[in-house]
């Protein structure tokens, strides 16, 4: 089964009323509805899909000068993908970030669509693609990763194979 797997962050000051009273119920470029927008195609077949609720998720890396670092995270939602070749993508997120989250599947049975809801009002750390974390848990040795940074020049590497990013 082929899954993709979608981060929205609510805008908290987004108007439905005000919408719907004035555009018709959309959004506009004054009153936008998510604050941004993660997209990920898990590569590869995935022949189980689950999700951990207030799982414990280790975060294992190494810093650019070689130091190994890891500190494990509680309450957390872990979305697990295994695929077909034996391998496992995770994407960690902390439980108290999301607003709500929303499963389908096609008709076919062959692609699974999950969808994450942020709550926008929190501070988030997102030290690697797919990871979320609350800003105030995040522990003040490990680096954040600078939103403008494309994967390029980061402080460290984590150790989770995870998956790529398409828009």
């Amino acid at each position: 089964m082929k899954v993709k797997i979608n981060i929205k962050s609510v805008n908290p000051k987004f108007s439905q009323k005000l919408a719907d009273e004035r555009h018709e119920g959309e959004e506009t470029e004054d009153n936008v509805k998510y604050l941004w927008e993660d997209d990920f195609d898990v590569k590869g077949n995935v022949k189980d899909f689950k999700v951990k609720n207030n799982a414990v998720y280790s975060l294992k890396g190494e810093f650019a000068d070689g130091k190994t670092f890891e500190h494990e995270f509680s309450e957390m939602t872990i979305i697990e993908c295994y695929l077909e070749d034996g391998s496992l993508s995770q994407f960690p997120i902390a439980k108290k970030l999301i607003q709500s989250t929303d499963k389908k599947i096609s008709r076919d049975g062959e692609k699974l669509f999950f969808h994450v809801f942020l709550k926008g009002a929190k501070e988030i750390v997102n030290p690697f693609d797919g990871a979320y974390f609350e800003k105030k848990d995040w522990p003040a040795d490990l680096p954040v990763r600078d939103e403008d940074d494309d994967d390029e020049d980061e402080e460290f590497e984590d150790d989770e194979p995870g998956t790529d990013e398409e828009d």
